[in-house]
């Protein structure tokens, strides 16, 4: 189950100014994003064999990062686990949103992850964009 909605929809924003010879800035914006900028599905044992993760971790699998979100800057990235938000775990998308459901926002947030390239737990910190 995707937590998320694919991040396949993008709309740009342009602004320009007409004073400066009509420079303009584009600024893809991505629908359906997480406050964090990342879409989670639930951990599966296909994934975690394919992955070789320890068989007894509990989270859930980040499968896409959005380059200008909180999560990229937090350097998260795709097939990391998710195991806590705040200290509190989530094992199972559910628990994911009704997690970030509950943040404020622009509150700084501690998520604690595996990174299987490390083969340890990680802790960042982030703070999710108040837009989203």
């Amino acid at each position: 189950m995707i937590a998320n909605m694919p991040m396949t929809k993008t709309r740009s924003t342009r602004t320009s100014s007409s004073r400066t010879g009509g420079s303009s800035d584009v600024r893809p914006v991505v629908q359906n994003a997480s406050p964090f900028g990342l879409n989670v599905r639930d951990l599966d044992t296909v994934a975690v064999e394919r992955l070789h993760l320890p068989d007894m971790i509990q989270g859930v699998l980040v499968t896409d990062v959005d380059p200008a979100g909180p999560a990229r800057l937090a350097q998260i990235r795709p097939n990391h686990v998710i195991l806590e938000i705040n200290r509190r775990r989530v094992a199972t998308t559910a628990e994911y949103r009704a997690v970030v459901a509950s943040l404020k926002a622009g509150e700084a947030v501690a998520v604690l992850i595996y990174d299987r390239s490390s083969g340890g737990r990680v802790i960042c910190t982030l703070v999710p964009d108040p837009a989203q």
